[in-house]
């Protein structure tokens, strides 16, 4: 069964005369957080009180960093209406959406996550949750990579831990061609520097078509040594930096699998997502030997949510700049931009800004600007693969890949 289950879970009757805001939370109720992790909570008992009893269960993560677990939480209606268990430095909050389903929302500091749950019969409980489907971890090899900056502290160049995916051998023994992920930023604060970022759900995309896949976590991110210097500050000079210290971890990546074996380094893809799919637009923009197309999943360097430049210094459009040079020296460059209408960082008319400004400085650019994201928000499109799946398997066409 793809979400466990207690073996005595059981559904006590409602109280006589149970208000319909407390009644309205009992039964089953089965959905995600996010896009991909399956979640049931399986409300018991709801007492006249506003108390609640509920299992709370989990599948398996598709990135390998959660497993499939259940627990038993005590939880109480608030006054508002809102049913919330806290635990630790956990809260966890449902309310009805008035559609007939409930729509949660997770924080345990600054990590924060979104559900929609669908109410579903007990007795089809147990059918239900064994059509969900079973994510196994992919088997990834962890390789250093040397970056391009000497640390005096070690004595030697920096090295980058990146993790690499590769698609069964083919039948001719045919090298494979690479994408190369890049993360975002940590938020600030929503994502620890320290972790590791393995972005499982895109990789079996790309392994489904026969690339290899390979993340590298960039200078001071996860384990890779060096400082992390790709901060907030809005001042133009201070971003700039971080890009450029991005460009530099990113080449050293591709310069590495270039010639690592059993990877065509004359096919290179590079993708990312937030500040890495700017980055991968910019990178490939610089027309490195072997890199054939850059895709963008909701791009940029820095937050700009109203549509307006926000730049403190000067007016400068941070984001704007960047795609523009990328499009004037990587006028040949093709490049595929996803977004979603309901990005919390970035709006609508600041993406549309952006890729005529990389259009103008010669940049071949196809946009795809999806409609708002149900009850998530629109800056996690990535993990929505039925959605931008069609538009990337056309441009892959497009560079010549095919599987």
């Amino acid at each position: 069964m793809s979400i466990p289950l207690p073996e005595d879970l059981s559904f006590a009757p409602l109280p006589d005369g149970l208000p319909e805001g407390l009644a309205c939370y009992a039964g089953c109720w089965l959905g995600r957080w996010g896009a991909a992790l399956p979640h049931l909570l399986a409300v018991e008992r709801v007492g006249a009180d506003g108390a609640v009893q509920a299992v709370y269960g989990l599948g398996d993560a598709p990135d390998g960093t959660i497993r499939r677990q259940w627990m038993r939480l005590q939880g109480r209606v608030d006054t508002d209406g809102t049913l919330v268990f806290r635990s630790n430095a956990v809260t966890i909050r449902y309310r009805p959406d008035g559609a007939g389903r409930l729509a949660g929302s997770y924080r345990r500091g600054t990590l924060s996550d979104r559900a929609r749950l669908q109410a579903i019969e007990p007795a089809s409980l147990a059918a239900r949750l064994a059509a969900l489907p079973r994510y196994r971890p992919l088997s990834g090899e962890t390789l250093l990579i040397p970056s391009h900056v000497f640390n005096a502290a070690l004595g030697r160049p920096s090295n980058l831990v990146a993790t690499l995916y590769r698609p069964p051998a083919r039948a001719d023994g045919a090298p494979a061609p690479l994408a190369v992920f890049s993360h975002g930023s940590t938020g600030p604060g929503a994502v620890s520097p320290q972790q590791a970022l393995r972005y499982e759900m895109q990789a079996r995309y790309f392994l489904d078509r026969g690339f290899a896949f390979l993340v590298p976590m960039r200078r001071g991110r996860g384990a890779s040594e060096g400082e992390y210097v790709e901060g907030y500050d809005r001042n133009p000079l201070r971003l700039a930096e971080g890009l450029r210290h991005a460009l530099d971890d990113l080449d050293a990546a591709v310069g590495f699998m270039r010639t690592a074996a059993g990877i065509d380094g004359r096919r290179i893809l590079v993708a990312g997502q937030s500040r890495g799919g700017l980055l991968s637009v910019a990178y490939a923009g610089r027309q490195p030997a072997g890199v054939v197309g850059s895709i963008n999943f909701a791009g940029g360097w820095i937050g700009d949510p109203g549509g307006i430049p926000l730049d403190t210094a000067g007016g400068s459009d941070f984001n704007r700049d960047a795609f523009v040079q990328a499009g004037m020296v990587g006028a040949a460059m093709p490049s595929l931009w996803l977004y979603a209408e309901n990005d919390s960082y970035y709006s609508a008319a600041a993406i549309r800004r952006w890729q005529d400004g990389y259009a103008a400085g010669g940049g071949e650019v196809q946009l795809y600007l999806f409609p708002p994201l149900d009850g998530e928000d629109g800056h996690r499109l990535l993990d929505h693969p039925e959605l931008w799946q069609s538009a990337a398997d056309a441009f892959l066409h497009q560079l010549g890949f095919f599987w």
